[in-house]
This record gives structure tokens, sequence and C-alpha cells, in this order.
């Protein structure tokens, strides 16, 4: 016979681990939206300065610029797998 108290208190448990997973996720997008907005302002400060002093980006600076868009795209792509 089924004891219907263990399941009901089962079932809360269940809901209850279910909103952390849910509360967790959301916290986890929110980090990940700040990351990413704070990324993008910190590079396009970057080519900002560049803009705006009338620079050259030295050989080795343009493929550190390149690999930060780079790796900001495959991070966003895996993420939203």
């Amino acid at each position: 016979m089924i004891d219907t108290r263990k399941l009901m208190a089962l079932d809360e448990e269940y809901e209850d681990e279910l909103r952390k997973i849910r509360k967790a996720k959301e916290k986890l997008e929110d980090n990940f939206h700040e990351f990413m907005m704070t990324t993008n302002i910190l590079r396009e400060q970057v080519y900002q300065v560049i803009y705006d002093q009338n620079l050259e980006i030295p050989p080795e600076a343009q493929m550190d610029l390149y690999d930060m868009d780079s790796n900001a795209d495959y991070f966003q792509l895996d993420i939203h797998r």
C-alpha cells in the first residue's frame, strides 16, 4: 500500500529542489548577461581609445582583439547549446 503522506513529502521535496534549480539558472543567466555586457563595454572602450587617439593597432594587439571578439562569439555559442 502507498503511504500518501510520504508521497506528498517527496512531491514537496521535489518541488522545492526544482525551485532551487530554476532560481540558480536565473542567477546564472543574469551573471552571464552581466559578464557579456561588461566584456562588450571594455572591448568598445579599447576600440574607442584607439580611434580617439588616431592610433594604429599593433599587429600583436590586433590578434588579441580579434581573439577577444572570436572567443566571445564561441563562448556565447557554447552557453546557448
